[in-house]
């Protein structure tokens, strides 16, 4: 008997899985043809194979269902920080970023929609506030003035950084990889390190 509902409950799971991807395939796709503003749930609804009750289901509107979607990415990263090690003597900025860079690539299409419709920036300085968090949290115990220097730089690695990201998502003019390689050199190695890379391109 148990064995059963472990198998309905998983069944379950794929099912609304299945559908919550159909609801935002259908949204991006709608996305491409006319403004956030135009979009009804009734043509979402028909668009992802589903009727309204289905649909409401899920998500209150059409600014829920943004909404969720901005929260995955969220809860994307926040599984990135709970393998990090950011203990300012152990971190590893390398695979930091490319933690970054694999999300951007799994998620792409949905943070240039975000970028389109001005919400792009709010999500960065949400992940932003996350990253530096952890970084105090991880150094907790510090003397106060190595304290509010450990603050400093996280503040100031992380916004540089995000805001290259999400330059990047709206204006890819190298590859991601290339990029993410960048962007890792220049928070770990500084603007020196920076500098070096890009004479040396130019030789």
């Amino acid at each position: 008997m148990q064995q059963e509902k472990e198998r309905a409950g998983k069944k379950e799971d794929r099912r609304v899985r299945r559908t919550r991807a159909s609801i935002r395939r259908a949204f991006l796709e709608l996305l491409d043809e006319k403004k956030y503003g135009q979009i009804t749930v009734t043509e979402l609804s028909e668009r992802a194979d589903i009727n309204r009750k289905t649909f409401y289901a899920y998500y209150a509107g059409i600014e829920d269902l943004l909404w969720d979607m901005e929260k995955d990415l969220v809860a994307d990263y926040e599984e990135i920080c709970s393998g990090m090690n950011f203990n300012i003597s152990g971190f590893d900025g390398k695979k930091y970023f490319q933690e970054i860079g694999r999300i951007i690539d799994a998620n792409l299409e949905i943070l240039k929609r975000l970028g389109d419709l001005g919400l792009l920036p709010d999500l960065v300085v949400r992940i932003k506030d996350m990253t530096v968090q952890k970084f105090l949290e991880k150094n907790a115990g510090a003397e106060a003035e190595t304290d509010i220097r450990i603050s400093l730089t996280a503040e100031y690695v992380a916004t540089g950084v995000l805001a290259m990201f999400s330059r990047w998502i709206m204006d890819p003019q190298m590859n991601l990889d290339a990029f993410v390689d960048f962007a890792g050199a220049l928070a770990v190695g500084g603007i020196r390190e920076a500098f070096t890379r890009i004479h040396g391109a130019e030789t």
